[in-house]
């Protein structure tokens, strides 16, 4: 099947600011962000949610909300969402290994207890098979 993505000129007016903000960070509008396009109200849906996580009144640091979105994304098998999310914890952790050992917290020293916990949690709380 062949998806045919968007292009800046057919977004609606409401989505073309965050694909500009994309090719600003990134130098590219992000094929993922562009599928999910093709549902523009579940796109600002997604995009509202995310922005409530990532508000700066959050309780969470942004680097322990790094980390978490890491763990989610591993046990949803989303490689986009790993790779996006692990960059965003490299940057905001200052650690690309701890970044690249969010799998393996467990067995790792470098986690400390609140992040600990917060992995504890978001695995709980996304892993269905868990019980």
């Amino acid at each position: 099947m062949n998806i045919t993505e968007p292009t800046f000129s057919t977004l609606p007016w409401f989505l073309r600011p965050v694909f500009a903000r994309q090719r600003k960070r990134f130098g590219t509008m992000l094929v993922p962000a562009m599928v999910w396009a093709r549902v523009p109200r579940l796109y600002a849906a997604l995009s509202h949610f995310y922005a409530a996580f990532e508000r700066r009144g959050s309780p969470l640091p942004a680097a322990l909300r790094s980390l978490v979105q890491v763990r989610v994304a591993q046990i949803n098998h989303c490689a986009f969402c790993i790779d996006l999310n692990a960059a965003l914890a490299a940057e905001r952790t200052g650690s690309i290994d701890k970044a690249m050992t969010v799998d393996r917290w467990r067995e790792s020293d470098g986690f400390d207890a609140a992040e600990r916990l917060a992995l504890e949690y978001a695995e709980a709380m996304t892993d269905s098979t868990q019980r």
